[in-house]
């Protein structure tokens, strides 16, 4: 149509699908390019403008590259307290930001907004000047991000380390710990304690000083919000209450044992009254099993931390289960739903296992090997994150290669064949990594680093997630739509997106619908493109802080899944859409369109060709609407007619009703065609943004952009200052109208409004689906789990090759506490009146044995240079003690030695007790506490409880006390174990017996810390053989005034050999 006389207002019946009238809106215009937009337009739908920002400062107006500008606001909810407002300064939530600006000399703006759950919007623009101080004004660049590895950990960095050589960093955390390192990085892991529990985030004023010899220090701060995911499912209407333990189940006579810490953040009590274990296999394609639902009474004390046990049958477990998790349901004394989760690893599953086929990483992991920058043999995946926060090496991307391992496989660890060596081959094994709680169908919900995440902070209320992730193969394997940064900033020229190429790079984003391994996913690697002839970055879900400007928010991963009780109802349809996921034709492309209109992922007006594909039928795609587009596709029912009163608490809208605004009655879309929608507009799983939110967050950003192309950082800043703005305007309209050409880099429709009719205000209310929204989809989201991230492992291969040359090797034999093994040479072996010296020995080899000094030293000449197994032997009292080591958590005889050729290489050698004489005593207690009420219900406890005691010949006793508590009863139960003397056993078995002695107390009075003894007894088993168990019911109770107080358990000991 022409837009130079008239703009023609259509008016669309959603029920018809047919234009019902149309009507012109008075012109001319000489060209709708010359309109001066007016700054703000009404919004009829609840909330909307409000003068909400009372007060906002900014310290400093004008700063060098890297200098802190510190910006405090205040501002106010339009209906009063105590109704809560977001705000957040240049996307990061928080009303106290200190603010790093880097790279070229000149303006940035620094936007604050202000915004309620009722979708009351109020923004504020700052702005900073940056100007060059001089190469010796240099200050400290501040990144964060969340650890993977562990619960609420955040890493920091000094990215601009190599400005700062050989200086020392203080970390200030902002909850009071400190930290100081040689090295340009610090982890810090937050406590539960130390995070709001009713708040959604929680703001840190953290800081580093770098201090270095003969300078000034230089402290910057930089403010750190940690999301809280119990927080986010309390506003869902379930408690999810923190689980930690250990990653693995340690095997014990048959059984797997095992603990986890239960928190309790509420300040009433919690009752889990349900348990199930699910059992995970080793084939990855089976299906998890959920075990019977067993009955318990748990109860979390207010405020209080409780560790349970957990006991396992290998038998009824079976040998064909890598891993289980153990699933607790109850609620909370007022009637809260409460769910807890916690995951063991038992084995690793076969299918994980292969030789690292990335050349890049097989450098990376061989500089670590030579350079000794790891302990022991094995590197893990944490390790090389870790290494390269250190700025000790640098992370690549994932290539991929053929490699065969070529050669007669060696251990460095066994004896190896007179005239060989055990040698590195240089290739390396790999057990890759997994998540354990992701299940097929189930969605991964990520904060990548990246601008589109501050745009959707910028929403009512901030949204946590920016990517996402929908899982095809259990705990291995996931499919989302993503686009390659490296590639879409190729395409384009500095001043923008020009030309028909680049357009469609810009709007067609590739590779779009994308398979990965967690490996790739999360570590980023090279994929394929044919039509460029070359491998491109793709890493959807890194948390890189180079890539946007806001990277305070520190978001832990979650896996969205079914209710707990649901799962196997639900199983079936969610690997049906598991099952489209694995389907190409319903991947796509990356389509920046659909955070506006989701639903043009099922238009097949609005489809696009792939990169080298002749086949234009490829869906349009973000990776949060490819998701929806799964489900839609399998016929599954996500939200329904209404939602519940939690999804409306939390901001939810699923209809634009009648009289609004909206482009998404459009096919195709136009910039500048506006729909009046006589009927009101829904979608199954889609929900409202109304113009207000959506103008906002777009301006969010607009200015996101705008600094990172001042900053040369991130996916922007490879363009030119002078198109900050153009560039700006071109990549917020391909996001908000589908305009992605050249000429959007001249509009601002954006944000601005076209007309004096305020019904004409420009952008029109959207209809998508966000990371965050899955959280309201009923039968199949909703339930949130950190997710769990068992990192993966690498270990090196070796091959047999002829040894060249030899060398000498020596060293001194230590005693078990350490000391030099001193003895006297003239003692004769045979004799058995004295301790003679050590013998030491290199197994397989012809040299040697030889007996130590007085001083426990040796030295052994001519040794086959390579890799050597190195043990000493020497009876102590009667017993014969070894040298042990363990490799990658296998214990072997001797230690491994790499001896060099015409050289001497040194080692020492710690004997320890024979490995039976090493016990290991398990005390598990079970059992029932009751405080008795008698004008309300009991309080009642059930109880697991294992504790281990490890007793040697150097350390023949060991205690542990065991306590219980259940509101005003507390139980103890105080075990001593002794290691026995040959004439202390029944069948002579020195330092193997073991005799228990026990005390069971119980306490009753106004609190868990009473001391008021009611009730006690008294247990001993005299001689529990090794490999033997022993064990006794023990009841106590309070009979006094105000009795009735009970506890009921068993007590059983296990005398195992130490693993």
């Amino acid at each position: 149509m022409d837009h130079a006389d008239s703009i023609e207002l259509v008016v669309f019946d959603m029920l018809t699908a047919s234009t019902a009238a149309t009507f012109e809106v008075p012109g001319p215009f000489d060209d709708v390019r010359a309109i001066t937009w007016l700054p703000t337009c009404g919004n009829p739908s609840a909330g909307g403008p409000a003068d909400m920002i009372v007060d906002a400062t900014l310290d400093r107006t004008e700063v060098c590259p890297g200098e802190p500008a510190c910006v405090s606001v205040s501002a106010v909810h339009p209906e009063g307290e105590p109704n809560e407002v977001f705000v957040s300064v240049n996307g990061q939530n928080g009303s106290q930001q200190c603010l790093q600006f880097f790279g070229e000399a000149g303006p940035r703006r620094i936007l604050v907004r202000a915004g309620t759950i009722e979708h009351h919007v109020d923004s504020l623009a700052l702005s900073v000047d940056v100007v060059d101080c001089g190469a010796d004004r240099v200050f400290p660049r501040i990144y964060v991000r969340p650890n993977r590895f562990h619960p609420r950990t955040v890493d920091f960095q000094v990215a601009n380390h190599e400005a700062f050589a050989g200086a020392t960093y203080v970390w200030r955390f902002g909850d009071g710990a400190e930290a100081e390192t040689t090295v340009p990085h610090a982890a810090h892991a937050y406590d539960l304690g130390s995070l709001a529990r009713d708040d959604l985030y929680t703001v840190f004023d953290t800081s580093v000083t770098v201090r270095r010899a003969g300078e000034a220090d230089i402290e910057v701060r930089k403010n750190v919000a940690v999301w809280s995911s119990y927080a986010g499912s309390k506003r869902r209407g379930y408690l999810q209450v923190p689980a930690e333990g250990p990653d693995r189940l340690v095997p014990f006579g048959g059984l797997w044992l095992g603990r986890y810490t239960l928190t309790n953040l509420e300040d009433e009590q919690i009752v889990f009254t349900s348990r199930r274990v699910e059992r995970q296999f080793c084939d990855l394609d089976r299906d998890p099993e959920l075990g019977q639902s067993e009955e318990l009474t748990l109860t979390l004390v207010a405020r209080e931390e409780d560790e349970v046990a957990v006991i396992l049958d290998d038998d009824d477990l079976g040998g064909d289960v890598c891993g289980v998790g153990i699933h607790l349901s109850g609620e909370s004394e007022s009637g809260i739903p409460a769910f807890a989760n916690v995951y063991y690893a038992l084995r690793d599953p076969p299918a994980l296992q292969g030789l690292v086929d990335s050349p890049a990483y097989l450098a990376v992991l061989n500089q670590v090997r030579d350079g000794g920058l790891v302990g022991g043999r094995a590197v893990t995946e944490e390790d090389l994150y870790r290494l390269s926060l250190e700025g000790r090496i640098e992370l690549p991307v994932r290539d991929r290669a053929a490699f065969d391992a070529v050669g007669d496989e060696c251990d460095p660890s066994e004896p190896q064949e007179e005239g060989f060596s055990c040698v590195a081959s240089g290739l390396w094994t790999e057990t890759g990594p997994y998540v354990p709680n992701a299940r097929r169908g189930e969605i991964l919900l990520y904060a990548e680093c990246n601008p589109v995440h501050s745009m959707l902070q910028a929403l009512d209320p901030p949204q946590a997630f920016t990517h996402e992730g929908i899982i095809t193969k259990h705990y291995t394997e996931l499919a989302n739509t993503t686009i390659s940064q490296e590639r879409l900033q190729k395409k384009s020229g500095s001043d923008g997106w020009e030309g028909a190429e680049a357009e469609d790079a810009l709007r067609y984003g590739w590779p779009g619908w994308i398979i990965q391994e967690v490996n790739g996913a999360f570590n980023g690697e090279l994929v394929w493109n044919e039509e460029d002839g070359k491998g491109w970055e793709v890493g959807s879900f890194e948390s890189d802080p180079v890539q946007c400007g806001s990277d305070g928010e520190i978001v832990e991963p979650v896996v969205l899944r079914p209710v707990p009780g649901t799962e196997e109802a639900r199983q079936p349809a969610l690997n049906m859409v598991a099952d489209a996921a694995a389907d190409s034709a319903l991947g796509g492309h990356y389509r920046w369109y659909g955070y506006s209109c989701g639903d043009i992922a099922t238009r097949a007006e609005l489809d696009g060709p792939l990169v080298g594909d002749d086949d234009p039928a490829n869906p349009a795609t973000v990776s949060s609407t490819y998701i929806w587009s799964l489900f839609e596709a399998s016929g599954v029912e996500l939200e329904g007619d209404e939602l519940e009163p939690e999804d409306v608490a939390n901001g939810a809208e699923v209809v634009i009703p009648a009289g609004r605004i909206s482009q998404c009655a459009f096919v195709p879309p136009d910039p500048w065609l506006f729909a009046i929608l006589e009927e009101p507009l829904s979608v199954d799983g889609l929900y409202r943004y109304d113009r207000a939110e959506r103008a906002a967050a777009s301006e969010v950003l607009h200015n996101e952009i705008y600094n990172a192309i001042y900053a040369e950082a991130g996916w922007f800043g490879e363009f030119t200052t002078d198109a900050a703005d153009d560039i700006g305007n071109q990549f917020v309209n391909c996001l908000a109208f589908d305009f992605c050409s050249e000429d959007a880099k001249d509009y601002e429709t954006w944000h601005d409004c076209a007309f004096d009719d305020e019904r004409l205000c420009q952008p029109g209310d959207g209809l998508t689906v966000s990371p965050d929204d899955f959280l309201f989809w009923d039968p199949y989201g909703g339930y949130t789990e950190r997710m769990i991230y068992r990192p993966a492992v690498y270990r090196p291969l070796f091959f047999l090759q002829p040894a060249e040359g030899t060398g000498t090797l020596s060293g001194v034999v230590l005693d078990p506490g350490g000391d030099p093994a001193s003895c006297d040479p003239a003692c004769d072996p045979d004799a058995g009146d004295c301790d003679p010296c050590a013998l030491v020995e290199i197994l397989g080899s012809a040299r040697g044995p030889v007996r130590t000094g007085a001083d426990g030293r040796f030295s052994i000449e001519a040794v086959v240079a390579g890799a050597q197994v190195v043990t000493a032997t020497r009876f102590i009292g009667g017993v014969l003690y070894e040298v042990r080591s363990e490799v990658d958590g296998e214990e072997h005889l001797g230690v491994e030695v790499e001896v060099v050729a015409d050289e001497t290489t040194s080692v020492e050698l710690q004997l320890a007790p024979p490995r039976e004489n090493l016990r290991l005593v398990a005390v598990e207690v079970e059992g029932r506490l009751v405080d008795h009420d008698d004008l309300s219900p009991n309080d009642v406890k059930d109880f697991e409880r294992v504790a281990f005691l490890s007793l040697d010949p150097d350390r023949e006793t060991d205690t542990t006390t065991i306590s219980v508590c259940v509101d005003e009863v507390r139980l103890e139960i105080e075990v001593r174990v002794t290691l026995l003397p040959a004439e202390a056993t029944v069948l002579g078995l020195a330092d193997q017996s073991v005799r228990v002695e026990g005390e069971a107390r119980l306490y009753e009075g106004t609190d868990c810390d009473t001391d008021d003894q009611e009730d006690s007894t008294t247990f001993e088993f005299h001689d529990v053989l090794p490999g033997e168990s022993a064990g006794t019911d023990i009841h106590l109770e309070n009979s006094g005034i105000g009795g009735g107080d009970s506890a009921d358990f068993d007590v059983t000991v296990r005398n195992e050999e130490q693993p």
